[in-house]
C-alpha cells in the first residue's frame, strides 16, 4: 500500500472522489478543501442604517415636494411676466396640478407606499392652498368671501384625509393652511366677528379631530395659532365692543378646555386624561381673562371683573369634575383643575370687596385650601395655602392693624386669621397626609398664637378708657400668656412651649422693672408687681410639682 509520504499528488476533484469511496479513511480527508472553481455562498447585502433610511424616504421626499412647490410658484410668476397664459389659466393649472399630485398620492398609498403617498397628498393640498391664495391676493379673480370658502373646503378635505390615512402630517398641513387663510385673504379691513367665527369653526373642526386622534402636537399648534391670530387682531385693529371681546375670548377658552376630554368622550376605553393635557386650558384661561378684563375695565361695568374671575373658577371646577370622572384613581388632573379654580377665587376677592374683608376672605380660602391639600395628600396645594395665609397676614400687619376700621372689622380680620391658623394646626395634628410633620403642626399653632397675642396687645393700647393703666394691663397680659404657655407646655410635654413661656416671663420682668417702674403711678406699680409675681410663682410651682416629667428618676 502507498504510505502517506509516497501518496501521489492528485487534482482536488479526484481527491474528492477518492474520499467519497467506501472503506476506512482518515477523517482529515472526509472534508477536503473546496476547489477554486466551486462558487462560494453570496453574503446578504447589509441593511441600510436607520438614519440613511429616514434621509432617503422622508428627507428627499420633503425636499422634492418643497422644490416642486417653488417650481409651481416660479412657473406662475414666469408665465405672468411673459403673458404665456392668462390669470384664469394659471390658477386653473395650479388647481389641476394640486389635484393631480393628490390623486397620485392616493395611488401610491394603495400600492402600499403609504408614507410616500401621504406626503404627496400633503403636497397636493399645499398646492391647492397656494392656488387659492393666488386667485385672490395676486390676480384678484375672486372675492374674499369666495376665497375663504374655498380654503375652508380645502382645510376640511385635509382633515378628512388625515383621518382616512391616519396621518398626523396631513392634519398639520390642514391646521397650518387653515390658520394661514385669514392673513392670506386679508385686505386690512377685517371684521372682528368674522375672524372670531372663523377661528371657532376651525377650532371646532380640530376639536372633532382631537376626539378621534390623540395628536397633541395638532392640539397645541391649534391653540397657539388661534390665540396668535386673535391677539394679533386686537393689537393691530380698533378695539371691538366689550361684549364681543368677552364672548369670543371665552369661546376660544372653552375649545381649549374641552380638548383634553374630547378623546375621552369619544373613546371611553382609550385611557384617561393626563396632566400634560391641562397647560393649554390654563394658558387659554389666562388669555381669556386678560382680554376680558381689559375690555370690561374701559367700560361702566368695570366692577364685573370679579364675576369674570368667578366664571373662570367655575369653569375649572367643571374641568376638575370631568377629570375626576375620567379617571377616579388618577388625582393629578383633578388637583390641577382645583388649583386653577382656587387661583381665580383668590383673584376675585380684591375685585369684589376691599379693606378688611379681603383679609377675612383670604384667610377663609387659605384654611380651605390647606384642608384640601391635606385630604388629597398634595404638598403643592398645601404650600399654596400657606402662601395665601402668609399674604393675608402681611396685609393684616401692614395695613389692617394701622387703619381706623370699625371694631367689627378689626375683630373680624384678627379672628379670621387666628381661626385659619388654628384650623390648619388641627388638621396637621390629625396627620392625614404623608408630608405632615410635628414641626409643621407647631408652626401652625405658633402662627395662631402670635396673631392672637399681637392683636390683644394692639387692642389694649387702643383702649383709651383705662388711661395710664394700659401699661400695667399689657404687662399682666404678657404674664398671663406666659402662664398659659407654661401650663400647655407641661400638659403637652413640649419643651419648646415651656422655653417660650420662660422667655416671655423674662421679657415681662424686664418691662416691669425698667419701664413700668419709671412711668406708672404707684397704684399701678403695685398691681403690676403683685400680679406678675404671683404668676411667676405659679409657674415655678409647676416645675416643682411635675419635676419627674422633666428629670428621669435614677
Amino acid at each position: 500500500p502507498i504510505g502517506p509520504r509516497d501518496e501521489p499528488k492528485q487534482p482536488a476533484v479526484h481527491t474528492t472522489a477518492t474520499a467519497a469511496a467506501p472503506g476506512p479513511a482518515d477523517p482529515v480527508h472526509l472534508q477536503p478543501k473546496l476547489a477554486p472553481s466551486i462558487e462560494r455562498r453570496r453574503e446578504p447585502e447589509p441593511r441600510p442604517a436607520p438614519t440613511e433610511l429616514r434621509l432617503g424616504q422622508l428627507g428627499l421626499l420633503i425636499a422634492g415636494v418643497v422644490t416642486a412647490l417653488f417650481g409651481v410658484g416660479y412657473f406662475l410668476k414666469y408665465s405672468f411676466d411673459h403673458n404665456w397664459i392668462g390669470p384664469v389659466g394659471r390658477v386653473a393649472l395650479a388647481y389641476l396640478g394640486g389635484v393631480a399630485v393628490w390623486l397620485a398620492g392616493e395611488r401610491f398609498v394603495r400600492r402600499r407606499l403609504a408614507v410616500f403617498g401621504r406626503w404627496l397628498i400633503g403636497g397636493g393640498m399645499a398646492m391647492l392652498y397656494f392656488a387659492s391664495f393666488a386667485s385672490f391676493q395676486i390676480y384678484r379673480l375672486v372675492e374674499p368671501g369666495t376665497a375663504l370658502l374655498v380654503m375652508v373646503a380645502i382645510t376640511a378635505t385635509s382633515v378628512i384625509l388625515s383621518l382616512r390615512h391616519d396621518s398626523r402630517g396631513l392634519a398639520l398641513i390642514a391646521l397650518l393652511g387653515g390658520y394661514a387663510t385669514p392673513p392670506l385673504v386679508s385686505r386690512g379691513d377685517d371684521s372682528f366677528m368674522e375672524l372670531s367665527i372663523y377661528l371657532l369653526v376651525l377650532g371646532s373642526g380640530l376639536l372633532w379631530l382631537a376626539a378621534r386622534k390623540r395628536w397633541k402636537v395638532v392640539t397645541r399648534l391649534s391653540f397657539a395659532c388661534s390665540w396668535l391670530l386673535f391677539l394679533g387682531y386686537l393689537l393691530t385693529h380698533a378695539s371691538p365692543p366689550a361684549w364681543q371681546a368677552v364672548a369670543m375670548s371665552h369661546a376660544l377658552f372653552a375649545l381649549s378646555a374641552a380638548s383634553p376630554f374630547a378623546y375621552f368622550w369619544s373613546r371611553r376605553d382609550r385611557g384617561p386624561t393626563q396632566v400634560s393635557d391641562f397647560p393649554l386650558a390654563l394658558a387659554s384661561s389666562l388669555f381669556a381673562f386678560g382680554v376680558s378684563w381689559h375690555a370690561v375695565d374701559a367700560t361702566a361695568f368695570a366692577s364685573w371683573a370679579s364675576v369674570l374671575a368667578l366664571l373662570q373658577g367655575t369653569a375649572f371646577l367643571l374641568i376638575g369634575w370631568l377629570a375626576r370622572r375620567s379617571n377616579p384613581d388618577h388625582q393629578s388632573p383633578f388637583v390641577l383643575a382645583m388649583a386653577g379654580a382656587g387661583c381665580y377665587a383668590v383673584l376675585a376677592v380684591p375685585m369684589a370687596v376691599d379693606g378688611a374683608w379681603v383679609t377675612v376672605l383670604w384667610a377663609a380660602q387659605g384654611a380651605a385650601f390647606a384642608s384640601a391639600g391635606l385630604r388629597l395628600d398634595r404638598r403643592a396645594l398645601f404650600v399654596g395655602a400657606a402662601g395665601l395665609l402668609g399674604v393675608a397676614t402681611l396685609k393684616w400687619l401692614g395695613y389692617d392693624l394701622h387703619e381706623s376700621f370699625s371694631t367689627v372689622s378689626r375683630w373680624a380680620t384678627a379672628t379670621s386669621l387666628v381661626a385659619a391658623f388654628s384650623y390648619a394646626g388641627l388638621q396637621l395634628g390629625r396627620g392625614p397626609a404623608a408630608f405632615t410633620t410635628r414641626r409643621t403642626h407647631r408652626v401652625a399653632w405658633a402662627a395662631a398664637s402670635a396673631a392672637a397675642f399681637l392683636f390683644a396687645n394692639v387692642e389694649l393700647y387702643r383702649f383709651q378708657a383705662i388711661g395710664d393703666a394700659r401699661g400695667t394691663a399689657v404687662s399682666i397680659l404678657w404674664a398671663v400668656v406666659a402662664s398659659g404657655l407654661m401650663v400647655l407646655g407641661f400638659w403637652w410635654r413640649e419643651q419648646v412651649v415651656r422655653r417660650v413661656a420662660l422667655a416671655l416671663f423674662a421679657v415681662t420682668a424686664v418691662k416691669v422693672f425698667f419701664v413700668d417702674l419709671a412711668r406708672l403711678q404707684t397704684p399701678y406699680r403695685i398691681g403690676s408687681f403683685l400680679a406678675i409675681g404671683m404668676l411667676m410663682v405659679g409657674a415655678s410651682y409647676l416645675y416643682h410639682r411635675y419635676r419627674d416629667r422633666l428629670v428621669p428618676a435614677r
